[in-house]
């Protein structure tokens, strides 16, 4: 699966930009796979491990350059550019190069591969390089539809870095780029473009929101989706937090009715998860040993599996014994769908820890032991 053109673009911007899906469709995948590589050729893959190489050695040479500081950095400030961009220049080039022999090679990969290329060559205009620059401004006026169309979005990417502090200018370029999300709601490259807008350097909150409401509303590629579907998450979650919560289903192992209400008085952890999950699965070493150091003191862990197949779970239940706390599931109603729709569970494993009045106070998403671990402690010490 093609993963340079979202990598990059968090290698350049780190903890800034959300990495999104791949940049292709499955039909379009399946078709560039099938292509097999000549003798004298490289192979998609090879080609796609070869830009991928670049990306992380510059991530490593740029790291080396700002001595802690990052990209984000560099970008929001005049005098951080000013100073390092003589350094970053070279090593963006380099791999801007490697694009372009990318490319050279494996002409089908130019919708993959341009997107990313042209955000290099944004960023490396931004910190001061003239060509980059006027590469892209002739890219903006070519008559190649794909070509010019990126060329401009880009254009538009260093003049919003560039007018950090200045409403009015970036306010335009919002408006050209909505008006482009309208007309190709399936470009990936737009929603890339608006996360980092929406990121680095509005000049006010107003203009960050409007990048978010054309991703949210506009936008229908993969990556606006799967964000669209990840923000529907945290807004049915947060209606949840600080507020009394109970789960409720059927109990694997008796095929009874269970509600965590009646366990009232103790802190519980929710444990949403499946068996084919491998964060999931490297969860429960932890989830173990929190589980035998604290049950006594209150601490009760319940199991809501998203499982599709009953018997794969019984299989690994069995194979796992030291997983002694309750499950929910319903072997006649497997998933656990109802709970997961309820309390807006788009991802696993997903963590919800009560306090002993049964009210919820964390939500913790994705495998994240030490922070499970201090939130319960926190919630026992009370």
């Amino acid at each position: 699966m093609l993963k340079s053109k979202t990598m990059f673009k968090t290698i350049l911007v780190a903890g800034a930009i959300t990495a999104g899906l791949a940049m292709a469709s499955p039909d379009a995948m399946a078709a560039k796979a099938a292509k097999p590589a000549s003798a004298n050729k490289p192979s998609i893959q090879q080609v796609e491990q070869n830009a991928e190489t670049a990306g992380y050695k510059s991530m490593a040479k740029i790291a080396k350059v700002l001595k802690g500081a990052s990209m984000t950095d560099v970008l929001e400030s005049k005098t951080l550019r000013k100073k390092f961009g003589g350094k970053l220049i070279p090593i963006l080039g380099s791999v801007v190069k490697t694009f372009d022999k990318s490319v050279a090679q494996r002409p089908e990969l130019v919708p993959f591969f341009t997107g990313a290329r042209n955000h290099y060559l944004a960023i490396m205009a931004v910190l001061g390089d003239k060509s980059a620059l006027a590469r892209l401004t002739a890219l903006a006026q070519s008559p190649q539809p794909f070509q010019n169309l990126l060329g401009r979005m880009y254009v538009q990417e260093y003049q919003w870095l560039t007018h950090q502090k200045d409403a009015a200018a970036q306010q335009k370029i919002m408006n050209q780029l909505a008006a482009i999300a309208k007309k190709h709601p399936m470009n990936e490259d737009i929603f890339q473009l608006l996360m980092t807008m929406r990121h680095i350097g509005p000049a006010n909150h107003q203009l960050s929101h409007q990048a978010k409401e054309i991703m949210l509303k506009v936008l229908r590629s993969p990556s606006a989706q799967q964000y669209q579907q990840e923000m529907a998450m945290k807004t049915a979650q947060s209606s949840h937090l600080n507020h009394h919560a109970v789960f409720k289903g059927v109990l694997l192992a008796s095929g009874k009715p269970f509600s965590t209400a009646s366990l009232k008085g103790h802190v519980i952890l929710v444990d949403s998860w499946a068996t084919w999950c491998p964060p999931c699965r490297a969860s429960i070493p932890h989830v173990e040993k929190l589980y035998s150091q604290l049950h006594k003191k209150g601490f009760d862990v319940i199991g809501l599996s998203v499982n599709r197949h009953p018997k794969k779970l019984e299989t690994f239940l069995a194979q796992h014994k030291k997983m002694t706390w309750p499950q929910m599931y319903d072997v006649n109603n497997p998933g656990n769908m109802a709970a997961a729709q309820a309390y807006g569970i788009t991802a696993i494993p997903t963590q919800f820890i009560i306090d002993r009045q049964g009210v919820l106070r964390y939500i913790v998403v994705g495998l994240n032991p030490q922070q499970v671990t201090a939130d319960v402690k926190k919630l026992l010490a009370k």
